[in-house]
């Protein structure tokens, strides 16, 4: 069974500092408008699909976070991040 990030949906202050001080260190701006400013961010599940059969996905965690200015909604791997 797939690991549900902790907080599922929220993250808590220190994950946010944890993902803010990355997104500044690596210079992230959203790649339809540019922009740096970024909404908030969302703990969840993304369902990808293994082998043969969709019907059988991997879920994997990702915090969604939506672009402040166009709405692009990207995904990241808290676990690259260290949030979790």
């Amino acid at each position: 069974m797939p690991r549900k990030p902790p907080n599922y949906g929220k993250l808590r202050a220190d994950e946010r500092q944890k993902l803010d001080a990355w997104l500044a260190d690596k210079g992230c701006r959203c790649p339809s408008c540019g922009a740096r400013e970024w909404g908030e961010p969302d703990a969840g599940m993304l369902a990808f699909a293994s082998g043969v059969s969709a019907s059988h996905p991997d879920d994997h965690p990702v915090i969604k976070l939506p672009c402040g200015r166009c709405g692009l909604l990207a995904f990241f791997d808290p676990f690259t991040i260290g949030v979790y």
